[in-house]
């Protein structure tokens, strides 16, 4: 059951369904949605539906559109924090050399439709690619390489105006059937909850080099991961507070077991306790 239609003259009629809170600003966004991108439904004037997931209460519709419409509008570069273009990216790993790509392309190819797709649409940056996609990006990168040999609908499922916390999850939900690596999880959690002061202070003391960011899922380069960096900072900040009770000759004569932050849906305690008390990246020690 769904909630009484907005109707509007131009373009089909919006429906909140009946577990969404109706909402003007999202029924106007969708609309914009629909005027910018062809999508089977505004073709055949099929009503919409506006779903709000139960958890974080992002707004969305489920929609179906034409591999070469949808493909110039894919952004498979899409980012946590909109305004920061050093910000996480959603897919800097995508395994185009594997077979199971390999396979996924050849499907496309010869007309398979992939459905569930898990886009935003954003204009925020940029605004010529407003599907940023978040979940799907191998299948989204086939139906682009494949756009020309058959031109099939694919299903989307399109999310509206997520303020940080939302795109986070929505990142992270739709990537679980991938098995989302402990260091991304962390890496995801902190620029959430943090933005980007624990990235600038390792490039600022060395440990990461300049531009360079957190290692990615598989990655086999020697650089500090976000846990080990959090491990890090707190057990320095541990090991000053226990240096005020200690004499000068008793640090050698002891055996400490350094802190290891855990990894989990929420941040580390020590560690937020650090972060929430200090800015590290101006704090001299």
């Amino acid at each position: 059951m769904t909630k009484k239609a907005m109707a509007h003259t131009d373009g089909p009629t919006i429906v909140f369904d009946k577990n969404a809170k109706s909402d003007t600003k999202i029924q106007e966004i969708v609309r914009e949605f629909l005027a910018d991108v062809p999508t089977l439904e505004t073709k055949h004037n099929m009503p919409v539906v506006v779903f709000q997931d139960g958890v974080n209460n992002s707004y969305y519709i489920k929609c179906n559109a034409l591999a070469q419409e949808a493909a110039e509008l894919f952004d498979l570069d899409a980012r946590i924090e909109v305004t920061s273009p050093e910000s996480f990216r959603s897919n800097r790993n995508l395994l185009l050399n594997s077979n199971t790509y390999a396979k996924m392309r050849q499907d496309a190819g010869k007309g398979r439709e992939f459905n569930d797709i898990i886009v935003e649409y954003n204009k925020t940056y940029n605004p010529s690619k407003p599907l940023k996609v978040w979940g799907g990006q191998h299948r989204s990168h086939a139906i682009a390489e494949a756009k020309n040999e058959n031109n099939r609908h694919h299903g989307f499922r399109v999310f509206f105006n997520l303020n940080k916390e939302q795109r986070t999850e929505v990142a992270l939900t739709s990537n679980t059937n991938i098995a989302v690596s402990n260091d991304t999880f962390d890496r995801m959690i902190e620029e959430t909850v943090f933005g980007d002061k624990l990235r600038k202070w390792c490039q600022s003391v060395g440990f990461l080099g300049p531009q360079v960011d957190f290692p990615d899922v598989g990655s086999t380069a020697e650089r500090i991961t976000v846990k080990k960096a959090r491990s890090f900072i707190v057990n320095f900040y541990l090991g000053k507070e226990k240096g005020k009770n200690l004499k000068d000759d008793e640090l050698d004569k002891n055996v400490y077991d350094p802190y290891l932050t855990e990894t989990g849906t929420s941040v580390d305690a020590e560690y937020k306790k650090v972060m929430d008390s200090r800015d590290i990246n101006t704090d001299k020690g």
